[in-house]
């Protein structure tokens, strides 16, 4: 006769649990026992379970540690409120600034253009610039020229009229 039936399958195979144990009158391998609707049933995880600290006490440790916490909660209440109001604040802030960068964007992207043309105009105008600065020097040196050419007339203009002079001073033209 078969001393226990498995229900299920070895699912844990490396901590050793070997499934459901249903107990028919004669000795088993399952060491919980608990009947349930009048069936006994043992459980069997094939664990050595043998502490320092009793399983019940150490769950009336957890248990009794855990009985200051709501009074803690409670009072973190105005703090979280708090934290929250100013969560609200950055999120409407951070709004803000998300628009603010759009229209910072839009104000560049208008910009980029305008640059070009910028460049453009000052590029034109530095070429304009260089142009002038040339036709300026070959004027200059034709306006040199004729200055020359007018002083050396005029001074060929007073030369006759130096030299009348000079005779007069000397007096020796008529003599």
């Amino acid at each position: 006769m078969l001393s226990s039936l498995f229900i299920g399958t070895p699912l844990f195979p490396l901590y050793g649990w070997r499934g459901l144990c249903l107990d028919i009158p004669q000795k088993s391998r399952c060491s919980t026992r608990q009947s349930i609707l009048g069936v006994p049933i043992r459980f069997e995880l094939n664990l050595d379970y043998a502490t320092e600290v009793p399983f019940e006490e150490s769950v009336s440790r957890i248990g009794s540690s855990f009985e200051g916490i709501p009074s803690q909660l409670r009072g973190l209440e105005v703090h979280i409120a708090t934290a929250d109001g100013n969560l609200e604040t950055i999120s409407r802030d951070l709004l803000a600034v998300s628009a603010d960068l759009g229209t910072i964007n839009d104000g560049v992207a208008e910009v980029a253009p305008l640059l070009d043309e910028y460049v453009r105009i000052v590029t034109k105008a530095d070429d304009l610039i260089e142009q002038t600065q040339v036709s300026l020097s070959r004027h200059l040196a034709r306006a040199r020229l004729v200055v020359v050419v007018a002083m050396v007339w005029m001074s060929l203009m007073q030369v006759a009229p130096l030299y009348l002079g000079w005779e007069l001073l000397m007096g020796q033209r008529g003599e």
